[in-house]
């Protein structure tokens, strides 16, 4: 379903997230963040905003809100960049480590830290 990249495909995968049994939580965030990217590619950046947002500010595990937060600051660096700042601060080194990873592969000047 992750692949379609459709708001029914995520309507889906949003509805078996909330039923799925624990193990099965962290796919089902995969396949919710490939829709995301697919959604991107397709033109409805909005709706895959929405998803990012929700995995990102929700209790996700930290690899899935450093993949929420990658998908974010390729949609509008400036408008997440407290985020990503937050991120590097943050005392969990999984979500720290994706958000330096978000840093190095930006382009253009550093981010400031005013």
């Amino acid at each position: 379903l992750g692949k379609i990249g459709v708001a029914d495909a995520a309507a889906l995968l949003s509805e078996a997230r909330g039923k799925a049994p624990q193990e099965l939580v962290s796919s089902v965030n995969e396949a919710l963040l490939m829709c995301a990217d697919e959604m991107v590619l397709g033109g409805d950046a909005a709706e895959a905003e929405r998803i990012y947002v929700r995995l990102y500010w929700r209790k996700e595990p930290s690899a899935t809100r450093g993949a929420a937060l990658k998908g974010l600051m390729s949609l509008n660096e400036k408008a997440y960049l407290p985020a990503l700042r937050a991120a590097l601060y943050s005392g969990d080194r999984i979500l720290r480590g994706a958000a330096a990873e978000i840093v190095r592969s930006m382009k253009g000047e550093a981010p400031s830290t005013k």
